[in-house]
């Protein structure tokens, strides 16, 4: 969200229109809408919480919108706390891409890509 509070910033009353109409139309949609987008490996909840605050609040100020879905672009990984501190922030899925080969083989062999995530611990 930071680059595109930027973009933002300074894009004229017009296509702002433009953007909120997309926005109100499902035809643009803010994915995780985290400020930025971080190590998704071995972020501390406190730092992802705090980011993750911030681009809300600007969402909410700008658009009216909460994010619903995650994108998890991370080259190196994900953290097993990622989807319990994804849910807790209001977030319902997420697309994620970079697993281990041979787990990516067999949920595709299964047809199970889709699936609930979920951690040893909590709900």
């Amino acid at each position: 969200m930071s680059f595109f509070s930027l973009w933002w910033k300074d894009l004229p009353s017009k296509q702002r229109i433009a953007v909120k109409k997309l926005l109100d139309t499902k035809q643009l949609e803010f994915v995780a809408g985290g400020w930025v987008m971080p190590d998704e490996a071995n972020v501390h909840y406190l730092s992802y919480f705090t980011q993750l605050i911030e681009g809300h609040q600007f969402l909410q100020q700008h658009f009216n919108v909460s994010p619903r879905n995650g994108w998890a672009i991370d080259p190196f990984g994900l953290s097993t706390s990622l989807n319990f501190l994804q849910t807790r922030a209001g977030i319902n899925n997420t697309v994620f891409m970079r697993t281990h080969y041979i787990l990516k083989h067999f949920l595709r062999e299964n047809k199970a890509t889709e699936f609930m995530w979920r951690q040893l611990w909590g709900k």
